[in-house]
């Protein structure tokens, strides 16, 4: 079964089931779901760099934390409306992805990983410091609530990581998908078919960026704080783990990750702690002996159903 097919039958169960969440399972079980979407919306971003265009960002959390952070300054100490503050805190971490990536997506090898790093330590840091500015450790509070119930923010949670799956489908499913993964597996080939490698990478990034800050604009509406965790490696770290337990470069397989990590932690909240060594512990296990994730196994599992059906007796084609 292709991967488009794969993709299109699951968004259409997983509509299906997210519709039936509220009416059937407890209100706190609504705000772990809510979780589960910023973190699914966000490793997106990270597959759609890592997974597609073989770009890989170890500070990719400084986009999740400009967006929540951009939340925090307009709504949170200018009183902007919510709504327009989530449209500019989009438009900032756009423009630092150009910024960012502009002059790193020239050059090849681990650079882009190194740079983003830096600037996210750096904005870390800041945010930690520049308590007048940032409110150091307590961060920016008293963000505008934009909704009286946990299921609006439930629904809008579905909408955000729906519009970053598709988003996120409609790029790879198309030509730019094609060029995306011809620069990853040979770019010294892309370039000599005439593809202006910089400008596809740069694409892609920007997107990648786009997303990972409208999930922290959401999280900081949601939680109605932002803080420098949202700024942190760790988180990161999280999008990667989130990303190798679903699978990297197949979409589904964030989404399918995200709900897996955020559930095991709620379940396990005393385990919090400790969260980056279980972190490390899963990433090395799914390097190691799953490499494909989640989204691999049902592949393969298709398959094997497939290719059962058609050794049948009657099964193959006339």
């Amino acid at each position: 079964m292709k991967e488009k097919k794969l993709n299109l039958i699951f968004i259409l169960f997983w509509l299906i089931a997210l519709l039936l969440v509220p009416p059937l399972f407890p209100r706190y079980l609504l705000h772990v779901f809510i979780i589960a979407h910023i973190y699914a919306a966000f490793a997106l971003s990270w597959d759609l760099l890592a997974g597609y265009v073989g770009e890989l960002s170890l500070g990719h959390s400084l986009f999740f934390g400009l967006g929540a952070y951009s939340i925090g300054y307009l709504s949170g100490k200018f009183g902007v409306d919510p709504w327009l503050s989530i449209g500019i805190s989009c438009i900032v971490t756009v423009v630092w992805g150009l910024l960012i990536g502009l002059p790193c997506l020239r050059l090849r090898g681990p650079y882009l990983a190194i740079v983003t790093l830096a600037f996210q330590m750096l904005f870390f840091l800041l945010a930690n410091s520049l308590y007048n500015l940032t409110g150091g450790e307590e961060g920016i509070r008293n963000i505008e609530r934009v909704f009286n119930s946990t299921e609006s923010y439930y629904y809008l949670s579905v909408f955000l990581v729906i519009i970053a799956f598709i988003i996120c489908y409609l790029l790879v499913s198309s030509k730019y998908g094609l060029i995306f993964r011809t620069i990853r597996e040979n770019p010294e080939a892309a370039e000599a078919a005439g593809v202006n490698i910089v400008n596809y990478k740069m694409l892609g990034y920007m997107v990648s960026a786009l997303i990972a800050g409208l999930a922290g604009s959401y999280q900081a509406l949601y939680l109605k704080i932002a803080t420098p965790d949202t700024l942190s490696m760790a988180l990161t770290f999280s999008a990667i783990t989130i990303v190798a337990i679903g699978g990297k470069g197949t979409l589904v397989g964030a989404v399918l990750g995200s709900y897996v990590t955020t559930f095991i932690f709620d379940r396990f909240a005393f385990l919090k702690d400790y969260k980056m060594l279980m972190y490390s512990i899963v990433l090395v296990l799914c390097v190691l002996f799953f490499r494909n994730g989640l989204a691999g196994a049902v592949k393969r599992v298709l398959l094997w159903r497939k290719m059962g059906v058609d050794n049948m007796p009657g099964g193959g084609k006339a």
